[in-house]
């Protein structure tokens, strides 16, 4: 099920990418949910409280604007996509700081509205993959995407999720291959990390989103950036 949010001030201009929406969806023969908003201040609330996985947004409304809702998001969730819906292309920089999944000019909504839904649609499928780690307390479940980054130490494996950590039996080498097409990127012989919560790249560590510093071995930061540089091309977001 994905769970889509709408929200156009202009009640014609949302009905009919409600109906476009809908349409591309069924074509797919995927199962969904939208729920529809004029009024900024009501969507801000519902968002915030439910759990949606992409948000049609636009930028500019009255009272609250789109950026000031996607400023609130991304304080308080990583994970649902932004979709701006905009005509004002001198707003898109502004926007570009809140990490959208896709910009699409209302002008060509019907071009552009198809390609965004079947990307992410191939990323949610992405993201739904599974990896099992063994632990002392039995077999955890993770989802590699939401894995910031991964250290070996002494035949250990410390797994850094966004809000908690744990211990497995392993190596390195034992998984590098596998989160290699999760988007992971070898930054160290003890590290390997999550593109996507990549901050800086300087020339001897690695930043993080939440501000973890991490070693960068001085043989890696060419191939490292090259790496994060073809990932970020991609269409991982």
């Amino acid at each position: 099920m994905i769970r889509i949010a709408i929200v156009d001030d202009e009640k014609i201009i949302l009905n009919s990418i409600h109906k476009k929406i809908e349409k591309i969806l069924y074509d797919l023969n995927v199962e969904f949910e939208i729920q529809d908003f004029t009024i900024g201040k009501i969507a801000l609330k519902e968002i915030t409280e439910k759990e949606f996985d992409i948000i049609f947004l636009d930028i500019d409304m009255p009272e609250v604007s789109g950026m000031e809702i996607a400023k609130i998001i991304r304080m308080q969730e990583e994970n649902i996509d932004i979709v701006f819906i905009t005509n004002k292309d001198e707003l898109v920089y502004d926007a570009i700081k809140f990490a959208p999944f896709r910009f699409i000019r209302k002008s060509r909504f019907d071009e552009e509205i198809p390609e965004a839904l079947h990307n992410f649609i191939d990323k949610l499928h992405r993201s739904k993959s599974l990896y099992i780690f063994s632990t002392s307390n039995g077999k955890k479940a993770v989802q590699p995407v939401r894995i910031r980054y991964i250290e070996v130490s002494s035949h250990k494996l410390s797994i850094h999720l966004l809000n908690e950590s744990f211990i497995t039996n392993g190596n390195l080498k034992d998984i590098e291959e596998v989160f290699c097409t999760y988007g992971f990127i070898k930054i160290h012989q003890s590290f390997i990390v999550n593109f996507r919560f990549i901050n800086y790249i300087k020339r001897n560590e690695v930043i993080l989103d939440n501000g973890t510093v991490l070693p960068l071995s001085r043989s890696r930061y060419e191939k490292t950036k090259f790496e994060y540089m073809r990932l970020s091309r991609e269409d991982w977001k």
